[in-house]
Order: structure tokens, then sequence, then C-alpha cells
């Protein structure tokens, strides 16, 4: 499938593989493939996040817009369900004015997504008088899927009724013609799913800043006249975009006096208050309203209003005031759906397995699992279980790649021909190597090979210290400079590694019979290209003389030859015949 299909994607061109989108993830839905960040579509949860946090914007939201723009273009019947949160993001618009503009934009009609919220209010009324002891609301879509995803042991306490964007489309479905199409337009990517899913109930769904696009113009027409939602206007329903708007009706019915009602929002504060929670604990029924969307759907990623959680349930409640009003009717149509076989897409690996893993990148000891939190998740073990399921790489542990690269560093620079040192701006030994002791003649002197010196200063070592500090004060590099030192010529360069910070000294003695017959043999190879050179310069001018000397004589044979064949035929002319 191609990934743009899918209702949250990467756009790899713009991943910069900086895990961000990994550390964020609350269910680890993403996977390192050919260096970039890509979803795993079967445990994404489709909240958003790594959408609003991907700091090169690469998580993209599908654009399901286009297909709307010319379904409404073609002249379609298009219904559509609006998600009661839109008077926070378009709070200057009345409730006709905003039916009028999605008209004029070519909707048939525009109908409440809250009508189908009080339809599952009032079936979710209807099945806690069983006074079962757990029941979690199934209104968020991305709710159910982090239960799979996580807590696949509670999917079963879920409640047994589908969503109240289902709910509505299945009222409307009953009202309107069988070849219209209906469209959700709200903060929610999720709804995206629903669609997927669910084609013959919904088609499409956008976001609020989708419909912004969609209004030609920013400016609002004089009104034409009163226009109502259809087929009416929706009652308590409208507060589900807020926390706790669902558990309302729930604490206030007479018959649920006895029943706890618990609302919790935002997937982190979720997967806290359920890391340790047990079911067989409750000594009264409980009831769960778990929102993905800290403060609720008026939070949704598809929202474009950057203003406080507060604000935004202020101005909705001051808008729907009027119309807040608990009801009670018996079920207009069936809404019950089953959450049973709902299971985790990602199975607990073995100990066996996560050993082998530290093994591969060196964390054998406990002290060696840092959990830094560099590879995108929040302990090695984690990371070690994403490596299993093909989720990460090893590469992607920082602390692995460091230590790999220092053990290399390390083997060169301590089988490196000649002595080296590094030294910072105090003159203290940062790293030296097992030659620098044999060059200068230190061979007594306590070597430790994990620290090299470290913290020693140079002047006690060396005489010529004076070199380094030359070269970090004034960030000039001295290259083979020859110092006599302990009755041997010692050649010296000296370079920045940090510009008057860090420099690197690599001392070599020039006295060694292995380093003499090396410059024998470098003078030689020297001589012998600079004769070589000599010899083709001496044969190029003799070449080049040599040519015009053939071609002058071969001129004077020409000429010589013609003079000939001139007096040759003069004679030829005297004879008497």
């Amino acid at each position: 499938m191609n990934p743009q299909n899918l209702p949250v994607f990467t756009r790899f061109n713009d991943c910069q593989d900086c895990y961000k989108c990994i550390r964020e993830c609350p269910v680890k839905a993403i996977k390192i493939e050919n260096y970039h960040a890509s979803i795993i579509s079967e445990l994404c949860i489709h909240c958003g996040h790594c959408v609003e946090i991907c700091p090169v914007k690469a998580k993209r939201i599908r654009d399901d817009l286009s297909r709307v723009q010319v379904w409404l273009d073609n002249g379609k019947e298009v219904y559509v369900s609006l998600a009661p949160s839109w008077k926070t993001e378009f709070s200057d618009y009345s409730d006709s004015m905003m039916v009028e503009k999605l008209k004029d934009t070519g909707f048939k009609a525009v109908s409440e997504t809250a009508l189908g919220a009080e339809e599952v209010n009032s079936a979710t009324i209807r099945i806690l008088r069983d006074n079962s002891q757990l029941y979690i609301s199934s209104a968020c879509p991305v709710v159910t899927s982090l239960l799979a995803n996580k807590y696949s042991e509670l999917c079963k306490y879920i409640l047994p009724i589908e969503s109240p964007l289902l709910a509505h489309c299945r009222i409307l479905r009953n009202m309107i013609p069988s070849e219209a199409m209906i469209v959700f337009i709200g903060p929610c990517i999720a709804k995206k799913v629903e669609a997927d899913k669910n084609p013959e109930l919904l088609k499409a769904s956008i976001t609020f800043l989708d419909l912004k696009k969609l209004f030609k113009e920013d400016k609002k027409k004089q009104s034409k006249g009163e226009m109502a939602f259809f087929p009416n206007a929706a009652d308590e329903g409208r507060l589900y975009p807020v926390d706790g708007g669902m558990s309302a009706g729930i604490k206030n019915n007479p018959e649920l006096l006895n029943q706890d009602v618990i609302t919790i929002s935002g997937i982190e504060n979720i997967i806290k208050a359920l890391q340790d929670f047990n079911p067989s604990s409750l000594s009264a029924p409980l009831f769960l309203e778990l929102m993905a969307c800290e403060g609720g759907c008026i939070n949704g990623p598809g929202a474009i209003r950057k203003i406080s959680y507060l604000q935004k349930r202020i101005e909705l409640i001051n808008h729907n005031r009027k119309h807040i009003h608990s009801t009670q009717r018996d079920p207009e149509i069936n809404i019950k759906t089953s959450y049973d076989n709902l299971i985790s897409m990602d199975p607990e690996p073995s100990e066996i397995e996560i050993n082998q893993v530290f093994h591969s990148i060196g964390k054998v000891q406990p002290e060696d699992q840092l959990n830094c939190g560099s590879c995108g998740y929040n302990s090695c073990r984690e990371f070690a279980k994403a490596v299993i399921s093909k989720k990460a790489e090893t590469g992607m542990c920082v602390s692995f790649l460091r230590k790999r690269a220092q053990k290399k560093a390390n083997a060169l620079f301590n089988r490196m021909p000649t002595g080296a040192v590094i030294v910072d701006e105090n003159l203290k030994i940062v790293e030296a190597n097992g030659k620098f002791l044999s060059v200068l003649g230190l061979n007594d002197y306590y070597y430790d090979e994990d620290q090299r010196f470290a913290g020693v200063i140079l002047p006690k070592l060396i005489p010529f210290s004076n070199l380094f500090e030359r070269v970090i004060t004034t960030g000039n590099d001295i290259i083979d400079k020859e110092i006599f030192y302990k009755e041997t010529i010692l050649k010296v360069s000296i370079f920045s590694i940090e510009p008057k910070c860090i420099v690197c000294g690599i001392i070599q003695d020039v006295t060694e019979p292995s380093v003499m017959r090396e410059q024998t043999i470098t003078k030689a190879r020297q001589v012998i290209s600079k004769n070589l050179s000599m010899v083709q310069k001496v044969a190029y001018l003799l070449g080049e003389n040599a040519a015009e000397l053939e071609s002058t004589l071969n001129s004077v044979i020409k000429v010589t030859d013609y003079q000939k064949v001139k007096i040759d035929n003069k004679e030829l002319e005297n004879v008497d015949f």
C-alpha cells in the first residue's frame, strides 16, 4: 500500500531521522526503515501526536479534501456530519451562519454529530443499569485502539456501542437517499480510519483546517435567513467534545446514583492511570470516560485555533447553554457492536531474545543499560523489544555507536607506528598511545591503556612542550620539526584538532633503523623520480631536435632530387636522336 493512502504517513524526503516521533509516540508505532521513521499502520492509534511534534513536518495527515471537492464540483449529494467542537474553531459563526456557509460551498445539508452522541448516551445509560463492575466508554476511537495496543485484557470492558460518529451516520442513512454521501468535519484524525472501515456509512473525513481551505472567502456574507441543522438541532450531545461531557448525563441520572464515574483525558494520563489498574479491586460499579486528547476533542490534532483549553471549554458551554438539557428516549437505531476481538499486535518477546539483542549492542551487564532515551525508547529493554519486532535497528543506540567508534579509534591510536599525544589548552594530556613512551624513552613510566596518561601535565614529561603551547596560542601548525632529544633526533608535527583548545602531536625517532631505512627508501624514490623526470625532459628535447633535423634533411633531399631530375631532363633534351 502507498504510505500516503494511510491516515497518517511520513514524507520520507523530509524526514531527518531525529527519532523525536519515536520518543513521543505513546505506543511506539514507528519503525526506522531505510534511515527514515515510517509509521506502522497496524499499531498506529491515529492520535496525530507525531504530526504535531515533527520538527520538519515530515509526518502528514492524509488529504481527503480533494476527493470531497470533486464530489461537490460534480453535483453529488453530500451531507455533513459536523463535530460539535466546530464552535471553538469558528467562534464568530452562529449555527445558522455555519449551515449557510457549508451549503453555499455545495453541501446538500448539515447535521450535527452530536445527534449520534445523544444516541450513544441513551444506549450507555441503558447498559449501565445492569450494575456491572466496569465499563469503558467507546466514544473515542483513539482510546479503543490504545486499549487494543497496550491493554488488550481491558477490551472486554469497552461499551458494546459504536462511536457517536457511526451512530450519527446510521441515523442519517435512514433519512437520506442511498446514493448520497456523508462527510465528517471535525478535529479528529481517527475518524479517517472509521471512514476507511465503514465506507457504506461514511465516505470521507476532513479536518477543520480543511474546512477553512474549503471556504472560498473569509468574509461572512449577510445571512439569507435562519437556516437550521438537519434534521434538527442537538441537545446534551453538544457537550461531548469536552472531558466530562459524556459523564455529566450519567451523573445526573437518578437510576445511576451508585455508579462511580471517572473522566481521564490525554493519552499519557490514561496510560499512567491504567498502568497498575486491577478491575477486580472495584467495590462499586465504575464507568471510565477516556478521551485521547487532553481536555477533550476541542484539542484534537485537526483543530486550528491554538488557544487555551479552558477558553475553548468556556466558549463551547456558553454557546450551547440554551441547548443543553438531558433527554431520555428509546433507541431509534441499532448501534451495538463488540470490541472483544481487539488484541495487541505486538507480542511479548522472550528473555533469551532480549538478551541476544543486549549482547549484540554490548549491553551485557545491567550497568550498561543506561536508559538514556536517545534511541527514542524509554528504556534499553523497550529498545531491545523494538529491535526484535523489526521496529528499530541496533544502530539507533547512540551509546553503542559511541563505544564502537571509541574502540575503533583506540585500536588505531594504540597501533600507530609513531608516538601520538593529545593535550588541552592547559597542556594536560587528554590521550596518548604506548609508542609515545618508547619514542621519548619513558618506558618505566606507568601506562594505563584505558587512561593513557589522562590528566598528566605535558611539561613534566618532555622539555619541548613550549611547541605545543605555541600551536595552542597562535593556532599555527608545526610540521616536521627536527629536535635533538636524549641523543636521538625526533621529528615532531603538532597540529590543531580544536583551534586554541585541543592539539595533537605526532613524534617520530628518525634515528631508529626502521625509520632511517624508510627515510632512505623515500629519498631514493625521490631521487629516482627526479632523475626520471630529467631523463624525460632530455629525451623530449633530443626528440624535438631530432625531429627538426630530420625535417631539414628531408627538405634538402627533396630539393636535391628535384634539381637532379631537372638536370637529367635537360640532358635528355640535348640528345640528338
